[in-house]
């Protein structure tokens, strides 16, 4: 990551200072903000934009129309614009201020601002409340560049305040934690604690698009904070000591991040009778995968660890060999001991080619057919022929199999 100096000039994409030019010459300001300045202040491409305007709707979908871009309302009572521009859709919304909230996400008013200041005012984060112009100059009223290079997120103004206007910005607060690394402020920090109930009244979507993000990046820190906090505890079960060590051992393994959100829910819900944990899995309206693979494991918790290889293979049939090496993190995550051994084993298995399943006897059932096998018949003569050939009394050779069903 290369951070900027103070008083950066941001060299933007040709597209997006295009976009801003059309704006500025059918008379109006216009500026990126946002994440996309963030994240060009630190060094990377940003993959969406934002932008905002002293132009009204109607003025924006105009000068858009008038170059032949399409360009049409889609932010409802926000005034947001949404332009189709060279493929791709960008969204430039009026400078707005926010009213009061009641339902702490959504405000009750919103009227047009007539300052880009007042817009910045209600954003978040301070590193998400700066602008950029056409040419480059930044605009940080809040001391956004100086927490990038502190590493720290702070929201703007008063905490509490920004966290009763929308609770979900108390998960993005944390999400940015961990996929960016920065630390949340003591300040901060107390303000999520104190509105945590709030996240009550948003939405099971909304929750879950946040703790996604947030489970699959590295570190885990944010998500032990908010166990400790007790913000956890209005979304997740509660957070025992043997979920917070659990957690931590998962952050140890070398795993691709939708494996990381799937045994860090399993870990989560691991102290939480099954029937329970199915209720608040559903509610969280998890994609179908991630919850059937979470309750799987949570439904074979308790099994024992397999002994030997002969078991071993039994298990990678019964539990598929991915099921079986996420069952296996599981474990040594929940402190079993002789995991990676077993995995290892699960994955020398795989490669050599031995058999584990039926599907890979040197027969199948059409050759049992022709000898008048039928029905369930096959299927169990299947089973017979593969425990013979996983025990190793015998191998998986077509002309073995056929002399011990000849016996």
């Amino acid at each position: 990551m290369t951070l900027l100096t103070a008083d950066p000039v941001l060299r933007l994409p040709e597209k997006v200072r295009f976009f801003l030019q059309v704006l500025e010459e059918s008379g109006f300001e216009a500026w990126t903000v946002g994440g996309g300045v963030r994240d060009l202040l630190r060094g990377e491409m940003p993959k969406d934009w934002d932008f905002t305007t002293n132009a009204a709707p109607s003025d924006i979908e105009a000068a858009f129309l008038s170059h032949g871009y399409p360009a049409v309302p889609t932010g409802g009572g926000y005034g947001t614009v949404t332009v189709r521009f060279e493929g791709q859709p960008m969204e430039v919304t009026p400078y707005r201020v926010d009213g009061s909230s009641l339902d702490h996400r959504h405000p009750e008013e919103v009227r047009l601002a007539r300052s880009l200041e007042e817009d910045l005012c209600r954003r978040d984060f301070t590193i998400n409340g700066m602008a950029c112009s056409r040419e480059g100059r930044v605009v940080d009223l809040f001391g956004g560049l100086s927490d990038l290079h502190a590493g720290v997120l702070r929201p703007i103004g008063v905490g509490e305040r920004r966290f009763f206007e929308d609770a979900l910005r108390i998960l993005r607060g944390f999400r940015f934690s961990a996929q960016l690394g920065f630390r949340m402020t003591g300040g901060a920090l107390d303000a999520a604690e104190a509105c945590g109930e709030y996240l009550r009244q948003v939405s099971a979507e909304r929750i879950w698009g946040e703790l996604k993000k947030m489970l699959a990046a590295e570190p885990a820190e944010p998500l032990s904070q908010m166990g400790a906090r007790g913000i956890l505890h209005w979304i997740l079960p509660a957070y025992s000591g043997k979920v917070r060590e659990g957690i931590r051992r998962i952050s140890g393994l070398n795993l691709k991040p939708q494996e990381r959100v799937i045994l860090r829910l399993a870990i989560l819900f691991s102290q939480t009778p099954l029937s329970q944990a199915e209720e608040r899995l559903g509610r969280l309206r998890l994609e179908g995968r991630v919850r059937e693979s979470v309750l799987r494991l949570l439904q074979e918790q308790e099994l024992p660890l397999p002994t030997e290889q002969t078991e071993l293979k039994r298990r990678m049939d019964r539990q598929t060999p991915e099921g079986l090496l996420r069952w296996l993190y599981f474990q040594e995550c929940r402190g079993s001991f002789g995991c990676p051994a077993l995995r290892r084993e699960c994955r020398k298995i795989l490669d050599s080619g031995e058999c584990w399943s039926a599907r890979m006897l040197a027969i199948g059932g059409r050759e049992l057919a022709a000898r008048g096998l039928q029905g369930a018949e096959i299927g169990q003569t299947l089973a017979l022929l593969l425990e013979e050939v996983r025990t190793g009394r015998m191998e998986n050779q077509a002309e073995e199999l056929i002399r011990f069903l000849e016996r």
